[in-house]
């Protein structure tokens, strides 16, 4: 069980910094990244409150 929790975590970064790469290719500098943080932060904040 702790096995999937930490394949789960470890796709879910690989994903993430995919996201990330494909933001620094279309937009051609890192400025978007921090709109990406943002929206990240906004989604973890919504999926805690699920709780």
């Amino acid at each position: 069980m702790v096995e999937m929790a930490i394949l789960a975590a470890a796709v879910c970064f690989i994903c993430y910094l995919v996201l990330c790469a494909v933001v620094v290719i279309r937009t051609g500098k890192t400025a978007g990244l921090r709109d990406l943080a943002h929206a990240m932060r906004g989604l973890r904040a919504v999926l805690t409150l699920r709780q």
